[in-house]
């Protein structure tokens, strides 16, 4: 790639690329934050759901491709849970949501005696 006149190195090339793609990542996340453009991506979601897309495949391939998907992430999260720090996080989460769980249900029980 060019620059002004002289070639870049990859380095330089790799680094440019990089803070391209931040720049574009942060115009981005400024665009989402402005409320009329999120309003609008909304409807735009919501008119794709309706919207039904007729499949190219044929109800037999389509069952295959959902059953290899299928397979494919029950793999991915097998792989995942193999991974012992990612294990560590589950529990964390597991026990956090228990105490949650345990806090809400104090929560509702104290109104309900309470209050009714």
């Amino acid at each position: 790639m060019a620059k002004m006149g002289k070639w870049m190195t990859p380095e330089e090339e790799a680094r440019q690329k990089f803070i391209m793609r931040e720049r574009d990542r942060e115009r981005k996340r400024i665009k989402r934050m402005n409320p009329e453009y999120r309003q609008m991506e909304r409807e735009r979601d919501r008119f794709r759901k309706q919207t039904p897309r007729p499949s190219l495949m044929t109800p037999e391939e389509e069952a295959r491709h959902k059953f290899i998907m299928r397979e494919r992430d029950r793999e991915r999260k097998r792989i995942k849970r193999l991974n012992p720090e990612y294990r560590r996080m589950e529990r964390e989460r597991d026990r956090f949501r228990k105490k949650a769980r345990r806090a809400n249900v104090a929560f509702f029980q104290y109104i309900f005696l309470n209050y009714i």
